[in-house]
């Protein structure tokens, strides 16, 4: 029954904010049964629950999964970003910051998260090759500065 999938979110998000994330997890998994199409905030709310309840790898396996699914909400990489962190994943934990600063077109932050998680990575190749990537983007993205009026180029 789709049409009770926002009054179950509802319900979870209250006892989200009473704590009880136990309670909120039975509704949210309940609420993902009833609807036959993902249902983002859902998984959203899910992953919340699985975070305050200290489960950071169940919190990080919903992250992951937002994180394939457009369009993608930014605080996905900044809480996937924490989940990581306190599971000592840390060339990931940054990793996502990176993605989160980037995204905010915070340069600095990103190239500072991006930097850290290059050095943490390790032989991860994979990793590596994500950060590469993501790095190479940003600066292709970044704007130009504007030419001082000393620097003109002489025609």
């Amino acid at each position: 029954m789709p049409e009770q999938l926002p009054a179950l979110r509802y319900l979870s998000e209250t006892y989200q904010l009473m704590g009880e994330n136990r309670e909120a997890i039975k509704i949210l998994e309940k609420a993902l049964k009833l609807n036959d199409k993902v249902d983002k905030s859902t998984l959203f709310l899910l992953a919340i629950s699985y975070q305050n309840l200290e489960e950071y790898s169940r919190a990080a396996e919903i992250y992951e999964r937002l994180t394939s699914m457009e369009p993608v909400k930014d605080e996905i990489f900044y809480n996937l970003g924490m989940t990581y962190g306190r599971q000592d994943r840390l060339g990931l934990a940054h990793y996502n910051f990176g993605i989160y600063y980037k995204r905010l077109k915070r340069i600095k932050e990103s190239q500072f998260h991006f930097q850290k998680a290059k050095e943490l990575a390790g032989d991860d190749s994979v990793l590596q090759q994500k950060i590469k990537e993501a790095m190479e983007e940003m600066e292709k993205n970044a704007p130009v500065p504007p030419m001082a009026a000393g620097d003109r180029p002489r025609s």
